[in-house]
């Protein structure tokens, strides 16, 4: 391996390490979002109770940002395993030896891309958590906050 290979896998390396953290930073940020968004009306009851049933509009701006937030997930999870693939193929013979081919269900769960299922779980997840507080609000209504 030569000085140039070497300083693309650096380069490789640190583009990998920035595409991780973002990656994270994004589903913390647009987790809290979404659910600050479905949830305003039960933390907020007496400033938002003039709305009547116009309060499950919040449920639904946090459902349609979950989805959103989904899609764009799931395109930084392409960047981040393309520039794993990048760098795993620039590595050649000092890629560090990965899990077994044929070890079964659970090593081909660990051997799963994870970042494409997070953006899956994370889309399904906070769309039923906005679903349910908007029918919560639409049958009970706004709790009673003396």
């Amino acid at each position: 391996m030569d000085e140039k290979d070497k300083d693309l896998i650096n380069m490789l390396w640190d583009e990998w390490k920035y595409r991780n953290t973002l990656y994270w930073q994004m589903i913390y940020r647009f987790g809290f979002m979404i659910l600050f968004v479905s949830f305003i009306p039960y933390v907020y009851p007496k400033v938002i109770s003039h709305l009547g049933k116009l309060v499950i509009a919040f449920p639904i701006c946090g459902m349609v940002l979950s989805i959103f937030s989904a899609w764009i997930l799931d395109a930084e999870a392409a960047r981040f395993s393309h520039v794993k693939y990048t760098l795993n193929k620039h590595r050649g013979d000092y890629l560090p030896e990965r899990f077994p081919e044929n070890g079964g269900f659970i090593w081909w769960l660990r051997r799963a891309n994870i970042g494409y299922g997070i953006s899956i779980l994370f889309s399904v997840v906070f769309v039923l958590l906005s679903i349910l507080s908007a029918a919560s609000l639409w049958f009970y209504g706004l709790p009673n906050i003396k």
